[in-house]
């Protein structure tokens, strides 16, 4: 069994993570499809969200650095950033994508500049946030090995698991 200061480690850092604003419900949706056959379904997702916002968030950067920003690239890269973000519920990236498509709708480029950085400051909060809560998860779940494919568990089991996503936040 694991020792309830690792659980509650877990349950701090995922509540965190909802108390700082920067998830919603639907990250709990995703989790309650992760079971004991894909204990790194949660971890392999956010990772590869993540990068792949590294990704969209430099493409737009790349966009605004034009002398004339094509503004329906930008809010097509805008479109997928939301589409991406809603879909793990990544809350706080949401609502600057959101503003950013005000203010390429409103011609404000020099606005967009400005919430394009705050874009990237919070991903990579929430990289550092997800590092520490999946770190911690990995101590819970000392049988996965961090390339993703799990391996028999040893001193935890599916209960305590479930204790930690299941508690209130």
């Amino acid at each position: 069994m694991a020792s309830n200061g690792v659980i509650e480690q877990v349950f701090e850092a995922r509540k965190a993570l909802f108390d700082e604003g920067l998830l919603d419900e639907h990250f709990e949706e995703l989790e309650s499809v992760e079971g004991p056959d894909d204990a790194t379904f949660m971890e392999d997702l956010v990772n590869s969200f993540l990068k792949d916002m590294k990704h969209l968030i430099n493409l737009v950067g790349q966009e605004l650095d034009q002398a004339t920003p094509d503004t329906q690239a930008l809010d097509q890269l805008l479109h997928q950033i939301k589409g991406n973000t809603a879909s793990v519920g990544a809350k706080q990236l949401s609502i600057i994508c959101n503003q950013m498509r005000g203010h390429v709708l409103n011609g404000e480029i020099e606005r967009c500049k400005e919430a394009q950085v705050q874009l990237e400051t919070q991903r990579e909060l929430l990289d550092q946030r997800f590092g520490v809560y999946f770190e911690l998860r990995r101590e819970l779940l000392p049988g996965i090995v961090t390339d993703g494919s799990p391996s028999p568990r040893s001193e935890v089991d599916d209960a305590e698991i479930d204790d930690v996503k299941g508690k209130e936040i």
